[in-house]
């Protein structure tokens, strides 16, 4: 289900849509897929075996795995398949999730954000884990597969309380970069697994197992996370990056607000002088050293976590956009970078859009008239939300090869599904429409909730690896191997379970709910029994902290308060915090 259509992206010359971002010129042809390496060959490995005739299909054994009712009878290549549609010749299946035993023990929260496969061994993972929302609480667990299908992977815990980690690489010097708020670091995974798969401490019981000492090395140190003003703290600290075919390394640093009203009456967002809302750009200087200071690469980006980089030298970036409250605006973007433009933030949206707030500023919203600004080259779901992106290179699955696939994480019906764009030489969609959806049907249901897409990993056998942090799920796009099951299963209604009417919420709903927060959460319209059951289905009355993610976020103590414009009226708030008190 595509958003944008023909006429929606109309506006920009074919001359300016074709116009790819130049990064420094790439010294090797290969496909760095994904970001993830420099080399086409690296990421198809051996090679696809010749596809076989699918097999009868077993029958299908639901069993809880983790947040999902999966069928274990008819597997996804050796993993639980869950109830997520895909392509004919594809299937998801759910690796690990937030109740594993090393999981668990780490606690409180997992909420993997990124992934790399393991540069020498192609068993290893390493999954990078933000943990509960609050500063040193991330991870870093490396991840094992199983010598025989339907084994539960090895997970083990590698790093603890890093500061807000986001972005993960592989780089020049075959180390695992790590972006955290402050900056960028590495490590060497060799030596981490020579010590993880150490005899005696392969014996030693999981929960025994001592933290192994790892090396960091800062890459990119002492970004600042409290700014000018005493109050102002950077809203959207993702540390988001990605390496050129060249290895210069392209670092986001998203804005501090929505739409930086902070600022006004102010003709420019005050982000500008702080050199946020851009890109920054940290050159390779050769045998894994990068310059020490950066080079504002672009500008006027809100919040810059979904980047790829092509072969060609083309860099791409997922815009989240600025938060209207209606359904329909603003777009998400996709932009081409290109050193030395502005893309519009806070002032513009969509196209040629003006933010009506900021109807004041000199900046314009037209390149005819303003040369630096640099529109989208294609519009995305609004409130899509992409977080991830990555091209696809390999034989597994032949109908993918060339393309851009884009994560989207968003909560709205625009959102939780992967799609796919047919792409050029040069690594540029060929069309203004995605081709379909890689992974779809994520909507919360009797068999699984609604799914929240982070980052994409194309790994060397093929498969499409997937980060799902609202649910803490590791997922794996794999190989179709059963025909389709003849009769559908009956338990798959994806229907939201009614139970009995609370008239205590049925009153909020009518009176707070619906009227504040329908817009955005679709379901608070919904009739009142549906309406709970979706909000207990999608986490928002799981406690953490002693605290319901609910009541975190009406009380505003939270990076995304909710309602986002303006806090709910004192009596309202009293109301539906004395409702969640009485649960």
């Amino acid at each position: 289900m595509a958003c944008g259509s023909a006429d929606d992206a109309a506006g920009t010359s074919p001359a300016e849509r074709e116009r790819p971002a130049r990064l420094p010129e790439p010294e090797t042809t290969a496909s760095n897929a994904g970001g993830q390496g420099p080399s086409a060959a690296d990421a198809r490995g051996a090679g696809a075996a010749p596809a076989a005739a699918l097999l009868p299909p077993p029958a299908a054994s639901l069993q809880a795995v983790g947040p999902y009712q999966a069928d274990v009878g008819r597997d996804c290549d050796g993993w639980p398949r869950l109830a997520l549609t895909t392509p004919a010749d594809a299937c998801v299946g759910i690796v690990t999730h937030a109740s594993h035993p090393a999981i668990a023990a780490a606690g409180p929260r997992f909420r993997p954000r990124s992934m790399v496969q393991d540069p020498e061994r192609d068993d290893v993972f390493w999954v990078l884990d933000a943990g509960a929302q609050r500063d040193h609480a991330g991870r870093v667990f490396r991840l094992r597969l199983p010598a025989q299908p339907g084994q539960e992977p090895l997970l083990q815990l590698v790093m603890a309380r890093l500061n807000r980690p986001h972005g993960s690489r592989i780089g020049p010097d075959r180390k695992v970069y790590v972006g955290e708020v402050d900056g960028v670091f590495r490590f060497d995974p060799r030596a981490v697994n020579r010590a993880l798969d150490a005899p005696a401490l392969l014996a030693t019981a999981p929960s025994a197992r001592p933290l192994v000492q790892v090396a960091r090395e800062p890459v990119v140190a002492g970004l600042a996370t409290q700014l000018r003003r005493e109050d102002r703290i950077r809203y959207h600290p993702m540390s988001s990056f990605v390496f050129t075919p060249t290895w210069d390394l392209v670092l986001n640093r998203g804005s501090s607000t929505d739409r930086c009203l902070e600022s006004l009456p102010a003709a420019r967002c005050e982000d500008e002088a702080d050199d946020l809302a851009g890109l920054v750009l940290y050159r390779h200087l050769g045998e894994g050293r990068f310059a020490a200071t950066g080079e504002m690469l672009a500008r006027g980006l809100r919040n810059s976590v979904a980047l790829v980089a092509h072969a060609s030298g083309t860099v791409l970036q997922g815009e989240n956009g600025v938060d209207f409250a209606e359904a329909d605006r603003p777009h998400e973007e996709l932009n081409v970078i290109r050193a030395g433009a502005h893309y519009g933030w806070p002032y513009c949206y969509d196209e040629r859009g003006r933010d009506p707030s900021w109807a004041h500023s000199d900046f314009l919203c037209d390149p005819a008239q303003n040369p630096g600004y640099q529109p989208p080259l294609l519009l995305l779901p609004p409130h899509g939300a992409p977080l991830g992106m990555a091209y696809y290179d390999h034989e597994r699955f032949a109908w993918l090869r060339g393309s851009l696939l884009i994560a989207l994480h968003g909560y709205r019906a625009t959102g939780h599904r992967v799609l796919v764009f047919p792409a050029d030489a040069r690594g540029l969609p060929t069309g203004r429409e995605p081709s379909g959806e890689l992974v779809g049907g994520w909507e919360a249901s009797d068999l699984g909730p609604k799914g929240a897409p982070v980052e994409l990993l194309v790994a060397r056998d093929g498969a499409i690896w997937l980060v799902e942090d609202k649910n803490g799920t590791v997922l794996r796009v794999g190989s179709e191997r059963y025909a389709a099951p003849r009769a559908p299963d009956t338990r798959a209604t994806g229907e939201p379970t009614e139970g009995a009417l609370d008239p205590e919420f049925a009153a909020l709903q009518a009176a707070v709910f619906a009227p504040r927060c329908g817009s955005c959460h679709g379901f608070f319209n919904e009739p009142a029994p549906a309406a709970a059951a979706a909000l207990r289905r999608e986490g928002w009355l799981a406690v953490e902290g002693g605290r319901t993610a609910l009541e975190r976020r009406v009380s505003r103590q939270h990076e995304r308060p909710m309602p986002p414009a303006e806090p709910l009226p004192p009596a309202e708030l009293a109301r539906v915090l004395a409702w969640l008190s009485a649960r």
